[in-house]
């Protein structure tokens, strides 16, 4: 009878410390605004910044802009840098030379839209290169790709710098 008695009193604890670390998990996830479902991934996170989107709302705003090609650029080893700063000063100064040959003497006021994305070497983890989705509109891919040779030349890089593709 003793038996039983202290059996039952052992799974009335099991069943107590159950329901308490249930309750201990719902709180903490209501203080940390937590949810069992998994929310989206963010793209982008810093803390709580306004600048926090995910991955979808980044997808349909890639889309909106209606690509048509898919340009990659990694720099040389002489100009490559872990610093995001540099690699963004080397990449505005090509994209500008980019724009002069492929628009012409009008460049600074009809400017070719594209969105370009940073990333780190996989193989290095040390420097960064470039994704940039470029909306050519009426320029043909041996077009841009001559004006980018061209660009390259001005700035005494070598064109194997780079890769564009059509993405349509």
């Amino acid at each position: 009878m003793n038996i039983i008695r202290i059996l039952k009193r052992i799974k009335l604890h099991q069943q107590e410390t159950i329901l308490r670390r249930q309750q201990l998990i719902s709180e903490y996830r209501s203080k940390n605004k937590l949810h069992k479902k998994a929310e989206e991934k963010k793209v982008y996170h810093e803390g709580n910044s306004k600048y926090d989107i995910t991955r979808r709302q980044l997808y349909n705003w890639i889309a909106a802009s209606d690509p048509t090609h898919f340009l990659s650029i990694q720099f040389p080893m002489n100009m490559r840098s872990p610093s995001l700063d540099v690699s963004k000063n080397n990449l505005r100064r090509l994209m500008a030379r980019f724009e002069q040959c492929l628009i012409g003497s009008r460049w600074t006021k009809s400017h070719l839209p594209f969105y370009a994305f940073a990333e780190k070497g996989r193989h290095d983890g040390y420097s960064y290169h470039f994704h940039i989705l470029l909306n050519a509109g009426i320029y043909t891919t041996d077009g841009l790709q001559n004006a980018l040779n061209a660009a390259c030349v001005q700035l005494a890089l070598s064109p194997s710098i780079s890769d564009i593709n059509d993405t349509k």
